[in-house]
Parts: C-alpha cells; sequence; structure tokens
C-alpha cells in the first residue's frame, strides 16, 4: 500500500507562561480493514498501543523540559527533518505567552 495503514499525531498545546501545564491533543487515523469486523475486533490492541506510544512521548518532554531547565538552553541535537523545520517556524513566527 502507498498510504500508510496508521497515522498517530499528539501535540501539547502550553496553557501558562513557564509552559509548565499543557493540553494535550491526540489524534490516531486508521485504514479499516478489508474483512468485516475486524476493526472491533483489533480495537483493544490499538488502544493499548496507541496509550503506549502517547506515555512514551509524554515521558520524552518531559526529560527534554528538566534538560531545558537544567542546561538554560536548548541544546538538544535534533536530527529529524520536520522537527528542524517545525523549530525554525517556531522560532522565527512563534509568539510569546503572556
Amino acid at each position: 500500500s502507498e498510504r500508510p495503514a496508521l497515522d498517530l499525531w499528539n501535540v501539547y498545546i502550553p496553557v501558562d507562561k513557564d509552559q509548565r501545564i499543557n493540553h494535550t491533543f491526540g489524534m490516531i487515523m486508521i485504514e479499516k480493514p478489508p474483512i468485516p469486523g475486524l476493526i472491533h475486533l483489533l480495537w483493544p490492541v490499538i488502544v493499548w498501543f496507541t496509550e503506549g506510544i502517547f506515555k512514551e512521548d509524554r515521558w520524552i518532554v518531559e526529560l527534554e523540559q528538566k534538560a531545558f531547565d537544567e542546561q538554560g538552553a536548548d541544546w538538544n541535537q535534533e536530527i529529524f527533518p520536520v522537527i528542524l523545520d517545525l523549530r525554525e517556524l517556531l522560532v522565527r513566527g512563534g509568539v510569546p505567552l503572556d
């Protein structure tokens, strides 16, 4: 298949000036299997899988925030092109929280 069978997106939106409190949003898109009812049978596994990903991602975000706090700067050596582009966009056009 040219399309992925699963897309998973999550985002953390800070709601305070210190960016210590955030609202977390997630979206999962799953291509429905051709076998009727299979998606319902697999749903508990899908939920378990996605909850694990979100849990791990929250852990990573917390570790990165802790490193930033200890170092006083972002020393993360990011290599993922999408994240590099996003970082550049946020630096260029971001608005500080008041």
